[in-house]
């Protein structure tokens, strides 16, 4: 016997529809074509706050967080986890804490350590469940670069700087979309979007790798959520989380006008960039030749529209340079890699497809 559903795996704002069977100790989750997506066990299950008004029993599953199952007619699903307290969403108790901090602090857009306390106090799963529609929203229009070889060779270099990250901390997916400027992004979500005049510019894969270190940065040390905090204020975004993410992405274009990573941020990433680098094996000589070739307007390019607390380039350069960066160091990429992403936009489409 098999149950309709709609299945949110938390990575995305996208819900899909699915059918959900009952097995022995546990359910299947199969998406429309008959795929098994999920199964989750029966000890795992745990309810999940309903909706006023609505007879659906939704569920989570404590080994896979951020995932939401809703089922119209699930019933026969409540024997299995009778007796069992009832799951205390995280978007309460954390709409509850970014309240109090609000009391406490005087205000979180005011006060920037506090939207980063608030920021490293969200769940990972919230986080990203919560960032993603911005995200989204965000890059929806860009023409995504999916040559199949050059996406390869990103993953390659993502997968390679990203050990040097616990893997809650790696980012959800980076991209690269054909635009011409100079530029690459941190989104809220964890997403990361890299302009393909950035690649054109870069002279080595060690440039574009330095750039991409200091954005995992970012998601890492939740930059990006920090600055959607203070952008939008604690009391909204304790609204937001309280209720469903999916219906927030009309709003990406004004939060991205209003989000201000602060110089510390900035610093911070900076920093960050260097290890994830010496970690990678990759020098960080790259990082810096990157900016230094650049003319001054063009180094403006690189800054996002609300990065106006950027550090002065000079200073960040030779900051950047003082910075411990032990070898022994290989190329990011290798010749044949390299050329393969510089050519990762032969090939182009919508970032859903």
């Amino acid at each position: 016997m098999a149950l309709n559903g709609q299945f949110n795996d938390g990575k995305t704002a996208q819900s899909r529809q699915v059918s959900v069977s009952l097995g022995i100790s546990g359910i299947q989750i199969r998406d429309a074509q008959g795929l098994l997506i999920a199964s989750w066990r029966d000890e795992d299950l745990r309810l999940d706050d309903p909706v006023p008004g609505e007879k659906t029993v939704r569920l989570i599953c404590v080994q896979d967080p951020g995932a939401r199952l809703k089922i119209e007619d699930g019933a026969e699903l409540l024997p299995r986890i009778k007796g069992r307290h009832k799951h205390k969403s995280h978007g309460k108790v954390v709409a509850w804490l970014m309240t109090s901090l609000l009391v406490l602090g005087g205000g979180i857009y005011f006060l920037p350590n506090l939207a980063r306390l608030a920021a490293h106090a969200l769940p990972t799963s919230v986080e990203r469940q919560l960032g993603a529609p911005f995200g989204e929203g965000m890059i929806k229009h860009w023409d995504v670069c999916r040559d199949k070889e050059g996406e390869r060779v990103l993953n390659l270099l993502v997968s390679r700087l990203s050990q040097g990250l616990p893997p809650e901390q790696r980012p959800e997916k980076v991209i690269v979309v054909d635009e011409s400027m100079t530029n690459a992004l941190a989104l809220p979500g964890g997403s990361i979007v890299l302009f393909s005049g950035l690649i054109e510019s870069a002279d080595t894969a060690d440039e574009v790798a330095g750039v991409l270190a200091h954005e995992m940065t970012h998601i890492s040390e939740r930059h990006t959520t920090s600055a959607m905090i203070r952008a939008v204020g604690v009391g909204a975004l304790a609204t937001l989380i309280s209720s469903d993410a999916g219906g927030v992405g009309s709003t990406a274009t004004t939060l991205a006008m209003t989000m201000a990573y602060s110089r510390d941020d900035e610093a911070e990433a900076d920093r960050g960039g260097v290890s994830l680098l010496s970690k990678a094996g990759i020098a960080s000589a790259g990082f810096t030749d990157f900016f230094r070739k650049l003319p001054n307007e063009d180094m403006m390019s690189m800054i996002p529209e609300w990065l106006s607390t950027h550090p002065d380039n000079a200073n960040r350069i030779r900051e950047i340079e003082a910075l411990p960066n032990p070898g022994p160091f290989t190329p990011a990429l290798t010749n044949k890699e390299w050329e393969g992403l510089q050519g990762i936009c032969d090939s182009t489409g919508d970032v859903g497809a």
